[in-house]
């Protein structure tokens, strides 16, 4: 039977998520503002569960508001998978809100917590720092946020802090691997301490720039996902979307070791996409096993064009040897996305 009450051991605190809100239907669904979701189970099981829904306030919505005339930034997904448009709205944002940062900081992607800090996420701009009151009422703190130097200005082209990343259970080190489509390395991985006071920082370089969009973490080492989407913004001026896969390059996958010192370890794989990786850890021989939902799309665009299912691999590494042992699809039969692991 059903019932109105809170089960005894249900934990409080607050459920949030986050994704993209407003778009026009001229816009991409992915090019919407971040909204947060907050439900708030109380401490006290005699009140009620609240909800509430808040746009972030980041610099794009802030510039908006004081242009005090309707004037909204241009979305860039929209017209794919056509760069010249995507290249005009971001001339026209940069002229009409008077900002080098053409691309709007909508931070709709992800969220991160370390220590009592929470991040709203995208990769294409620096995170929005939120808090959350107890009553669900959700705040900015910082827009634009650059964690005292850590993020770097990146318009465009990736580069500012991945849209997602680990939290080591141990430690509780937040790592983050981001990428940089202009200049090498392409790829960059960012250890922090509880609180985003970044603990160090590497360059991996890889052959392509590539947007790796997600990673994994062990006990030992940072898991970079090397697979052929690439990211290249000079595909504008010829009318093209800046993303594209190019299975040429090949795949890998890389292992950084997480002491420092020892040079990332690289395997090769079979051609995909992998944007999202559900977890990665050691087994009892020394092996790397990772498990990520990839997909294998027909052309260069039929990525960006329509969708293309994923499915649950899973990969055996041996960092002794530098080989791949296993390469697998565990599932064939179920379509997957978008995995969540408890950090804790």
């Amino acid at each position: 039977p059903g019932s109105d009450r809170l089960p005894t051991d249900l934990p409080s605190g607050a459920l949030l998520r986050i994704g993209p809100n407003g778009a026009t239907t001229d816009e991409g669904f992915l090019d919407g503002d971040g909204m947060v979701h907050c439900v708030v189970i109380p401490l006290d099981r005699e009140k009620d569960v609240t909800y509430s829904s808040t746009y972030l306030e980041t610099k794009g919505r802030s510039l908006e508001r004081r242009k005090g005339d309707g004037s909204r930034f241009g979305g860039t997904l929209g017209a794919a998978p056509r760069g010249l448009p995507m290249l005009g709205n971001l001339v026209k944002n940069g002229l009409t809100f008077g900002t080098a940062d053409m691309q709007k900081d909508t931070c709709n992607t992800a969220m991160a917590i370390s220590g009592d800090r929470l991040l709203a996420l995208m990769e294409q701009s620096p995170p929005t720092e939120f808090r959350v009151s107890r009553t669900g009422k959700v705040e900015t703190v910082e827009s634009f946020t650059r964690l005292d130097g850590a993020v770097p200005p990146a318009p465009i082209n990736g580069g500012s802090l991945g849209a997602h990343g680990r939290t080591d259970p141990g430690t509780g080190e937040r790592v983050h691997v981001s990428y940089d489509s202009n200049d090498r390395p392409y790829v960059r991985v960012d250890t922090f301490d509880a609180g985003w006071r970044l603990k160090g920082s590497v360059g991996v370089d890889v052959p392509a720039p590539v947007m790796v969009h997600d990673s994994a973490l062990t006990e030992g080492y940072v898991v970079i996902l090397d697979f052929p989407l690439t990211i290249r913004p000079r595909r504008l001026l010829a009318n093209s979307f800046p993303v594209e896969y190019e299975p040429q390059h090949g795949a890998r996958i890389g292992l950084v070791p997480r002491s420092g010192g020892d040079e990332t370890m690289w395997f090769d794989v079979e051609s995909g996409v992998v944007l999202h990786a559900a977890n990665a850890h050691e087994d009892g021989d020394g092996n790397v096993i990772v498990h990520g939902f990839k997909s294998v799309p027909r052309d260069d665009a039929s990525y960006i064009l329509e969708y293309t299912p994923a499915f649950l691999y899973e990969w055996v590494l041996d960092p002794s040897t530098g080989k791949t042992i296993d390469e697998r699809c565990l599932n064939p039969d179920v379509l997957v996305e978008f995995p969540i692991v408890e950090d804790s």
